[in-house]
């Protein structure tokens, strides 16, 4: 996930509302400062704060208000409230029995709309009825789902970095970097480089340079 940004003005508190943090997860903060936009001075930020971190409780995760609407004919919506905060990062599915001894079904597909002044979403989904008569019970419940993937290795690679990185002043006073790279079992993949450089104390100001093996 993208680490999320706030500005402030004229105060050294901030205060994060544990509807807008996941439960049971771990956090990390740091605080830069520069010149308000008043003064008639360089605006550039200050060096980054050492961090703080801390760990959030358990608890708060399980969807909220499962609710079933039958139209009269062929088609069962249900809906339910998930926090804002954990859709990102945990996946909940809808899932059904016609009867009890029928197989279980995941419903498919599932919609969201966002909610206005609550830290909610709501997400939906649309069961068709086969057998809408007086006697039909359907048995829902709302879970989060465990995603599996095939993983193919040879394409999931991830590289180590490079080794010895050192600079050299060239005849044509030039600098020179260099580097050992690591080597593949498979001579055929090929390795792609990104370089960084930047003025000390500066990292905003960065330039790149992308290099083939």
């Amino acid at each position: 996930q993208k680490a999320a940004s706030l500005l402030l003005s004229n105060t050294t508190r901030c205060h994060l509302s544990h509807e807008d943090l996941v439960p049971g997860s771990s956090y990390v903060a740091r605080v830069r400062a520069r010149r308000g936009q008043a003064s008639g001075f360089s605006r550039r930020y200050s060096e980054w704060s050492t961090e703080v971190s801390w760990e959030t409780p358990e608890g708060g995760l399980q969807p909220r208000n499962l609710r079933c609407l039958f139209n009269g004919a062929d088609r069962l919506t249900c809906s339910w409230e998930v926090k804002k905060a954990i859709i990102t990062s945990v996946v909940f599915g809808l899932f059904f029995r016609a009867t009890r001894a029928s197989a279980e079904e995941e419903c498919s597909p599932v919609h969201e709309k966002a909610l206005t002044h609550i830290p909610y979403v709501v997400q939906s989904c649309e069961i068709p009825v086969g057998n809408s008569s007086s006697q039909s019970q359907y048995h829902v419940s709302v879970r989060a789902k465990m995603e599996e993937k095939v993983i193919e290795a040879y394409k999931n690679i991830k590289v180590l970095p490079p080794a010895n990185v050192s600079v050299t002043v060239t005849e044509s006073h030039e600098y020179e970097l260099r580097w050992i790279k690591h080597t593949f079992q498979y001579g055929f993949i090929k390795q792609r480089y990104q370089v960084e450089y930047w003025k000390k104390n500066q990292y905003e100001k960065v330039s790149l340079r992308k290099c083939r093996s």
